[in-house]
């Protein structure tokens, strides 16, 4: 009797333990002890991770833009204690007539670009990334952006120099690594698919990255036709040390602000588009500017305002001028304005000029007074005007030639964007 007894304990002690065995295993995988499952990395996320790991490293290569190739140097570093830090410098050839040197600047959230001469290097300040190529006096030598502001977006140009961001915009546009093959030096290359919206000067890129077996990136090619970004990553763990620009070279000659109007707003032109009644207004600032307002502001959204209510100023054009710059655009609109509108001021000579719209249409147009006004449905992106018996053609963002009018992938990103003029 004392046996079984004893047997029965037994089992009770032992069934007990095994209850409290499984019950101590079920409480430590859930509640607030559960232990959250490792981050399955990307391939993206993973070359991100090797090449931060380095810290640092110099950039160079070679970027060709209007049918010419220029030198790309630079470097970033992602160690610092302000974040992420780099500068680049290449230049750009717009349309294969103005060599703009160009350097880059990024330190922690903030993107730094350099304002050179336009074409014909007569007007101080083009801002190529600026809402309208313009002829501005008062523009700083350095242009900023920052982020967290609703100017940021404009900074994407800048990106693919930087490579460590360039992989970060790949991933967070959704586009994934295909595998190309190996090369002669035993780098991986991959080619990015899926990539939405553009990049750099490029209107939907072709992006190729190679690596290496640690996953490290060692070269990034950013391709749009016969232009292209192409740079390799040399010289891992380099110190790297970049200043932004000095106060004084981010100061403001004049202050848009401060702009007073030495005389009243009087109408140039006015007319009537799908019912809708405007009105072009020409007033003269205090500065010697003149300042070119069109309303109403509501259904015809002015690109980059910098005058008295809503209005743009501009200096005069001056006859000692280059030709490619006596075509200065006075108003555009933004991409998201109910009706387009584009307002260009000429020698006073001219009478006539063409302008070109999405789809192909060119249309003869008046100029009265020096000044061309239209205001439309249809977005005007091309302009060819005969000054001083040669051929001036200026073209909105990537359009350069009539015939791309026709090309939905230059039109669709070109909306909006800056105007830029050469003779032909």
């Amino acid at each position: 009797m004392t046996k079984g007894r004893n047997t029965l304990l037994a089992i009770f002690i032992k069934s007990s333990l095994l209850l409290t065995v499984v019950i101590l295993a079920t409480s430590c995988g859930s509640g607030t002890g559960e232990k959250e499952p490792k981050k399955v990395l990307s391939l993206i996320e993973k070359i991100v991770v090797a090449t931060s790991a380095q810290g640092s490293s110099e950039i160079g290569g070679e970027l060709r833009t209007g049918g010419s190739i220029e030198p790309v140097s630079g470097r970033w570093s992602r160690a610092g204690a302000s974040g992420d830090i780099g500068a680049v410098t290449s230049s750009l050839h717009i349309r294969g007539e103005a060599r703009l040197p160009l350097e880059i600047r990024w330190v922690g959230g903030t993107v730094y670009f350099e304002r050179d001469n336009r074409i014909g290097g007569t007007a101080k300040g083009l801002g190529i990334y600026e809402p309208v190529a313009r002829r501005v006096e008062f523009d700083s030598e350095w242009g900023s952006f920052t982020s967290g502001t609703a100017i940021e977006k404009l900074a994407a140009p800048f990106i693919p120099f930087d490579p460590l961001r360039l992989l970060e915009l790949v991933e967070s546009r959704g586009a994934t690594l295909k595998v190309v093959g190996d090369d002669s030096d035993n780098l991986t290359q991959y080619n990015v698919e899926g990539l939405s919206g553009g990049l750099l000067f490029f209107n939907a890129p072709e992006v190729d990255i190679w690596v290496n077996s640690d996953n490290r990136l060692a070269r990034v090619r950013v391709m749009s036709g016969d232009e292209w970004l192409d740079y390799s990553l040399e010289n891992f763990g380099v110190d790297v040390s970049v200043e932004p620009p000095s106060a004084e070279q981010l100061k403001q000659g004049v202050d848009p602000g401060e702009i007073v109007l030495a005389e009243p707003f009087d109408v140039e032109v006015e007319g009537e588009t799908e019912g809708i009644q405007w009105a072009l207004s020409r007033g003269r600032s205090t500065a010697g500017f003149d300042c070119w307002r069109i309303t109403p502001a509501e259904q015809i959204v002015v690109k980059a305002p910098n005058g008295p209510e809503g209005s743009r100023c501009l200096a005069a054009i001056s006859p000692d001028d280059d030709l490619a710059d006596q075509a200065v655009f006075l108003i555009t609109t933004t991409a998201e304005s109910p009706l387009a509108a584009l307002v260009v001021g000429f020698p006073v000579q001219t009478k006539t000029a063409t302008v070109g719209f999405i789809g192909g249409e060119l249309r003869k147009t008046a100029v009265a007074n020096g000044v061309l006004s239209y205001v439309g449905d249809d977005v005007p992106l091309f302009l060819s005007v005969e000054l001083g018996g040669v051929t001036v053609e200026c073209g909105a963002g990537s359009v350069s030639k009539a015939s791309d009018l026709r090309d939905p992938t230059v039109t669709n990103s070109s909306i909006g964007n800056p105007w830029v003029c050469a003779t032909v």
